[in-house]
C-alpha cells in the first residue's frame, strides 16, 4: 500500500485535492491464516487504486486504512462475487472508492463514505 497526492479535487470536495491510494498485491502461496494452506492464490485487477479527498477526515481515513492493511484486513482470499473464480484476492469488506466519479458506490460524490468506512474499520477494531 502507498498513496500520493494528485492536484484535483473530488466531486462534493471540491476544498482540497485527492489522495490516491495504490495497493499492490502479487500471486504466491495460501499461509496458515488463509483458507487453503498450502495453496496459490490468484490476484486480478492488480495494482487497485482508490480515493480520498485530502482534509482532515480523509487524512484520518487514510491513517486507519494503513493500519488496517499491517493487519491484513483490507482484502482476504476467497470467492469472486462475478465470476465465482476460487482462490482469489478480494476486498473485505472495508468499502473504498475505486472511482473519482459517478457517485455511489464506488465513487464520489458520496457525502456519507468518509463516516461510513470510519464506522467500518472501527467494527474491525482499526480506530
Amino acid at each position: 500500500m502507498n498513496h500520493c497526492l494528485l492536484p484535483d479535487c473530488l466531486p462534493g470536495h471540491e476544498d482540497c485535492n485527492t489522495i490516491e491510494i495504490t495497493y499492490s498485491i502479487f500471486p504466491g502461496v495460501q499461509t496458515a491464516s488463509h483458507p487453503c494452506p498450502g495453496k496459490p492464490f490468484i490476484v486480478r485487477g492488480f495494482p487497485k487504486k482508490c480515493y480520498l479527498p485530502n482534509n482532515q477526515k480523509g487524512k484520518k481515513v487514510l491513517s486507519l486504512l494503513y493500519k488496517a492493511w499491517s493487519r491484513g484486513l483490507i482484502f482476504t482470499i476467497g470467492s469472486t462475487c462475478t465470476t465465482g473464480e476460487k482462490n482469489v484476492v478480494v476486498w473485505n469488506g472495508i468499502h473504498h472508492k475505486t472511482e473519482k466519479h459517478g457517485g455511489p458506490p464506488a465513487g464520489y460524490p458520496d457525502h456519507f463514505y468518509l463516516d461510513n468506512v470510519i464506522i467500518e474499520l472501527r467494527a474491525q477494531s482499526v480506530e
